[in-house]
């Protein structure tokens, strides 16, 4: 069977709140949808969104910043955070709360030295901008990878610590048209932003704080390597506020960002292990898509409503952000339960999920 169930997000939107705005103001809404491509592309005219696959929303308000130096935050309901600042007519991030860049741990806050420029309210044409910026972090031992667990029982680790820094340049590029939901078509500028993170220095607390030497080959040097992002976006000309984003690298993915909900999805949740499996309901195929789990295989089991095992399949997962159809046998119509195991046999996931006439 070929995965077919088609997302017609088209017929549950409205045309309310849809006026563009220049600035993101207090108390805004917007809701963040990815959706991961097969191929690389800097063309936004080359994306049909009503064809991408939505598995989870983010809700994100605009809200009164409690970083002092920020005049707004972007926060999600899931826990994504970033820091803004205007000035000098140019949008500044200062900070925000992700996975980190080198081991992908959750809810890290990052709050960088130099405020690093956006995006130019006017004169988009000519935004270009370079620099480096320095940054701390400290990883507790909440949420490390079962490896780092393992290494740092054997090495009497207790914490570890970073300075590290990004180093950016983003610029214009050109200009693009945009297919918003409604098919309607909007000119737009696209900006291209390129960025490197890297540890200058690196601790480790055992009974005291060590430095480790970075110029050595070694397990922790290989995990603490420089990592690379490389995306666009685009916005209304005159506005600072992004409409969509191309990612590159790490990953091939298309982001929208809208003012109103476009129908029932989840909410994205920003753990250690985001495991999406849709449609749901369905009527053929399923798709599945890790991210940020380790990269091994794991066991997807179909169970009947009284927890019969009914199927399974092998999932091998080669990378943070991985998607793969399973190709169901041909269940009957009904409620059934899913859950998905690690190869040690711990249950990670468990759902209902639905099977439905075509």
């Amino acid at each position: 069977m070929k995965f077919s169930l088609a997302i017609f997000i088209l017929l549950s939107l409205s045309r309310g709140g849809t006026a563009q705005q220049t600035k993101y103001e207090i108390d805004d809404v917007i809701y963040r949808y990815e959706s991961v491509l097969e191929d690389t592309t800097d063309l936004f005219s080359n994306i049909k969104i009503q064809n991408q696959f939505y598995p989870c929303v983010d809700e994100m308000t605009v809200a009164e910043s409690t970083l002092s130096q920020a005049d707004f935050q972007l926060v999600s309901n899931t826990g994504y955070l970033e820091y803004y600042s205007y000035g000098d007519n140019v949008l500044n991030l200062l900070g925000m709360k992700v996975h980190d860049p080198f081991l992908s741990i959750p809810d890290m806050v990052i709050q960088f030295f130099t405020p690093i420029p956006v995006i130019r309210l006017s004169k988009q044409e000519q935004f270009i901008s370079e620099g480096t910026s320095d940054f701390f972090l400290v990883y507790k031992r909440k949420n490390w990878p079962d490896s780092l667990q393992d290494w740092a029982n054997e090495n009497d680790v207790t914490e570890i610590r970073i300075n590290g820094s990004i180093e950016w340049d983003s610029r214009y590029i050109k200009k693009d048209f945009y297919k918003n939901l409604y098919m309607e078509e909007s000119m737009g500028n696209v900006i291209e932003y390129n960025k490197t993170y890297s540890v200058n220095k690196l601790e480790v607390k055992k009974s005291k704080w060590q430095k480790v030497d970075l110029t050595q080959k070694g397990y922790l040097q290989d995990l603490f390597s420089d990592t690379k992002e490389k995306y666009y976006s685009i916005y209304a000309i005159g506005s600072v506020v992004e409409t969509a984003r191309l990612g590159v690298t790490p990953h091939n993915t298309f982001t929208m960002y809208t003012q109103a909900p476009i129908g029932s999805h989840p909410d994205c949740t920003h753990s250690t292990n985001d495991i999406y499996v849709f449609p749901n309901p369905t009527y053929d195929d399923i798709k599945m898509r890790f991210e940020n789990v380790d990269n091994d295989y794991y066991i997807f089991n179909m169970y009947n409503i009284i927890g019969k095992k009914l199927w399974s399949k092998r999932i091998d997962v080669h990378s943070m952000k991985h998607e793969e159809f399973v190709d169901l046998p041909p269940f009957e119509k009904g409620v059934y339960i899913y859950g998905i195991d690690t190869p040690k046999g711990k249950r990670i996931k468990s759902k209902r999920l639905v099977i439905i006439d075509l």
